[in-house]
This record gives structure tokens, sequence and C-alpha cells, in this order.
């Protein structure tokens, strides 16, 4: 089977990803990116990423998947379970064999699902009090 000759097109991270998107940006490497948007946590409630930095294999294994973990209760609950990561090709300019870290693209699991609607309100109370149950009920909102 023969190609023709493949020329990828080759954008910097800032192109690519920018400063707007939420981004998921292991811990390990945040120092590093700056100029991109870390995802939101408002209320409670995170905002679903559209892309994830990640540090180089060793540490993404040793540190993101401890503590950031699913099991762990960490920020990769929200990706892993809204959201399917795709690999993009990425490298460092003007050396293509150093391994910097890695970029993901998230992909929404559910295209049709809607951010969450969070209504707030203020109120003042002891600590200790509680109104009602702090687990998730099924038909009582």
């Amino acid at each position: 089977m023969l190609t023709p000759p493949r020329a990828p097109k080759v954008v910097t991270l800032q192109h690519l990803v920018g400063s707007t998107d939420p981004t998921l940006i292991d811990f390990m490497v945040a120092a590093h990116f700056p100029c991109q948007r870390p995802m939101a946590l408002r209320h409670g409630v995170a905002e679903v990423p559209q892309w994830r930095i990640l540090p180089d294999y060793a540490t993404a294994l040793s540190q993101s998947r401890t503590w950031q973990s699913t099991a762990g209760g960490g920020l990769l609950a929200v990706s892993e379970a809204m959201t399917v990561g795709t690999a993009v090709p990425s490298d460092l300019d003007g050396d293509w064999h150093r391994g910097w870290g890695a970029l993901e693209r998230l992909t929404p699991r559910d295209a049709n699902a809607h951010p969450a609607r969070v209504t707030t309100d203020l109120r003042r109370q002891w600590g200790w009090s509680r109104t009602g149950s702090i687990r998730l009920e099924p038909g009582k909102e």
C-alpha cells in the first residue's frame, strides 16, 4: 500500500488549546502552563474540561494516577466519567526526542449533556447543624 507523503501541520500548544478552554492541568506540570485556563470548580460543581495536560509518563503513573485518581476522589473522576481522552501528538520545539509530557483532547461522552444549573443561597447557621441528608436521595429534590 502506498500513501502520499504526510506533512503534519505543527502549531504551538498555546495556539491549539488557547487561554479560554477549560483544561485539566496535572499538578506536577501546572506551573509550566500559566497561559492555559484551569477548569473551574464553583459551588462544589466542576466544569467539564476540554483538554488535559499531563507530565511525562513515569510521573503521571506515580503521581497523577494516585492522589488525582478517580478511586482517590481526585479530579480525574470528572474527566474519566464525563469525557473520553484522545492523545494529541506533541513534541518540544527543536527537541523531538525528549519526552515533555502529553496533551489529550477530552470529548464529552454525551454531546447533548447540559451543564449543571446551580443555585446558591446565603444562610447563617452553626457548622455542626444539618437540615437534611448529605446523600443524594432519588425523588427528593
